[in-house]
């Protein structure tokens, strides 16, 4: 009877010492199953970081030539914009240049100028604006012209202000145009900008 009951014990503990290293297993498995997942995240993390790093520096090396054809094209927007500057840098001289460059174009209009008005320049960093204030008497249609002319202009030209008023509110066929035209020239002491490509 003492022998069976010690073969049972015996067994009992062959059981849960087999039950015991299962679920060591188990637990060993499942912590080797987390780490190699954290592992595989951490290696993924760092692989895409790697990756954006090297699109990136590949963005840069790749964009330098894209910056340097932008340089290019601004230099030579820059050319032909001074071509259309006033060619005195004399304020007084420039705005004498752009008074008569008004007068030419109202001509052909048929505009009759009846003021006409040299304001004070106006500092832009390395150019002057050189503003000139005309007042006459216009219809729409001649109003709209004379804009054009000023737009398509061989010179740099910009309105910086206009003001109108109906001269018969009854009939508005005619009307009172205040205009503010202005030119540009470089500073009479600044120098010639020189654009340099970088390589």
């Amino acid at each position: 009877m003492k022998k069976l009951f010690n073969i049972k014990l015996k067994r009992r503990e062959k059981i849960v010492v087999s039950i015991g290293c299962v679920i060591a297993l188990i637990i060993l498995s499942y912590r080797v199953i987390l780490w190699a997942g954290v592992v595989r995240t951490e290696t993924k993390d760092r692989v895409a970081a790697m990756m954006m790093l090297l699109e990136r520096q590949n963005g840069m090396i790749s964009g330098k030539e894209d910056i340097k054809g932008r340089l290019e094209a601004a230099t030579n927007e820059i050319n032909i914009l001074e071509k259309k500057l006033l060619a005195s840098v004399k304020p007084a001289i420039a705005a004498a240049e752009l008074q008569k460059a008004i007068n030419d174009m109202t001509m052909p209009l048929k505009l009759e100028i009846n003021s006409q008005k040299v304001l004070a320049p106006v500092d832009q960093d390395i150019y002057m604006a050189i503003p000139v204030e005309i007042g006459f008497m216009s219809s729409t249609l001649a109003l709209r012209k004379l804009l054009m002319h000023i737009k398509a202009s061989g010179l740099l030209l910009s309105v910086s202000e206009i003001k109108i008023r109906v001269k018969n509110i009854r009939n508005p066929k005619e009307i009172l145009v205040t205009m503010t035209v202005m030119g540009f020239t470089r500073k009479e002491s600044g120098k010639t900008l020189t654009y340099r490509q970088t390589n």
